[in-house]
């Protein structure tokens, strides 16, 4: 599968600020991550991020913050992406 080429961008987009990120001088957020390189990222392969499409709760494409029970304890992971309804990976962000 050839990177499609709203992707290119992003990573030049990173690499230029990349400096500023890890030093923390441009006070970048989580929130700031997922609109900035994260969503645009998943969209550019396919997904359907901010459900454009319209599907109900049940169908759509990615959830964000979803709860999900782990051996007892609920862990929220920013995305969950679904085909069908049916859970097929997880993408939860880490901290520095």
């Amino acid at each position: 599968m050839a990177v499609p080429e709203t992707i290119q961008p992003l990573v030049d987009k990173y690499t230029f600020h990349r400096d500023a990120y890890i030093r923390g001088q441009e006070k970048y957020n989580e929130t700031q991550l997922r609109q900035d390189f994260t969503d645009p990222f998943f969209h550019a392969l396919g997904w359907d991020v901010n459900n454009n499409k319209g599907h109900s709760e049940a169908y759509r494409e990615v959830l964000h913050e979803e709860p999900v029970r782990i051996r007892g304890t609920t862990q929220f992971f920013d995305y969950t992406f679904r085909i069908g309804g049916v859970r097929k990976f997880i993408v939860e962000g880490c901290g520095k």
